[in-house]
């Protein structure tokens, strides 16, 4: 199975800065490859392709930011996963 994540905040008008994603498994492990890059004013944070390894039943998203905009008081940011076959 594979996986395409994106996910965005600052982007879309949110005061969360350098949001950023980890995606694990059922025991809370890392998946490999699944950690994205911050986002920025000019790019959204995804991963394209991920490889989901075989056994895996459970996966989480794990989303983070690194600050707050002073002057945005929002705190939204929107995700989307999509699971398909390779």
């Amino acid at each position: 199975m594979q996986a395409d994540i994106v996910c965005g905040a600052e982007r879309s008008g949110s005061g969360l800065r350098g949001l950023s994603f980890t995606l694990t498994d059922q025991d809370g492990q890392a998946i490999p490859g699944g950690t994205s890059q911050s986002e920025s004013s000019s790019t959204e944070s995804r991963i394209d392709n991920l490889a989901i390894p075989a056994g895996t039943k459970q996966v989480r998203l794990t989303v983070s930011a690194a600050s707050q905009a002073t002057d945005v008081s929002s705190t939204f940011y929107r995700c989307g996963v999509t699971l398909h076959a390779p």
